[in-house]
């Protein structure tokens, strides 16, 4: 093959990829879905939205709704639908040993707030154009004996999707991957991290074509996790040598 051809094949190859990325990236930037966190280009911008310039409880504002619980992970969207986390508080009430610390030695309390009650860890659909609840599932029900930040939540790893399905992830409390009805197809369970002062959890997951990265940084043995998203199964597993991120 001459030099030529040669040179030929390579810009005929590179003007496709060219054009592909650029379509990709147009269909992006029109899109108004929201599927992980910081938007479709994970850089925080809305580029197909029109907000408002002023708002206040009762200006600009099309529907408003109280959530139950409290969580602080970044609402999705996808279609009609804004799927969101949160973190239930029951009557349950947590029964705690008693601490026996010495305070000679030094060793201070747990900064970050401790749960007082048993958690329901809830999924949410709303209908994006009235506010209406579509469903909310609980996946997991626990009193967590970690803590977290005063200003974060039990809930604040943000779910993510890719158009067939929602994956919804809480840390500690596992992975699950549900359909757009909120049922729930798989789960992973990760074990317990050990957050530096009790601050608690907030990294989130990302989808990459058919791949599930979950990032595991903590005060114990850190990994990322690399998973088939359609099983929840290890793909890869990489140790880290990292702690609390």
């Amino acid at each position: 093959m001459s030099e030529m051809l040669r040179l030929t094949y390579f810009l005929a190859a590179f003007m496709f990829a060219s054009i592909q990325a650029n379509a990709q990236e147009k269909s992006l930037k029109e899109s108004t879905n929201w599927p992980h966190w910081r938007g479709p280009l994970f850089t925080g911008e809305a580029l197909a939205g029109n907000p408002p310039i002023e708002w206040s409880e009762t200006k600009n504002i099309k529907w408003k709704i109280e959530i139950p619980g409290k969580g602080h992970s970044t609402p999705i969207i996808w279609g009609n639908k804004i799927i969101l986390s949160t973190a239930i508080e029951t009557e349950e009430k947590i029964e705690k040993e008693e601490e026996n610390i010495d305070n000679s030695s030094g060793r201070r309390r747990p900064a970050g707030l401790m749960a007082e009650s048993v958690l329901n860890f809830a999924v949410m659909a709303i209908d994006r154009n009235d506010g209406n609840v579509l469903w909310e599932t609980i996946v997991y029900k626990e009193g967590p004996t970690d803590g977290t930040h005063r200003t974060g939540s039990w809930a604040s790893n943000s779910a993510v999707t890719d158009g067939a399905y929602i994956y919804a992830y809480f840390g500690s409390r596992g992975l699950y991957c549900m359909d757009f009805n909120g049922n729930i197809i798989w789960s992973r369970d990760f074990g317990q991290m050990e957050k530096k002062m009790s601050f608690g959890e907030g990294s989130s997951p990302v989808v990459y074509k058919d791949k599930i990265v979950v990032l595991w940084d903590h005060e114990g043995d850190s990994f990322l996790f690399i998973l088939d998203k359609k099983t929840g199964k290890d793909v890869m597993k990489i140790d880290r040598d990292e702690a609390t991120s």
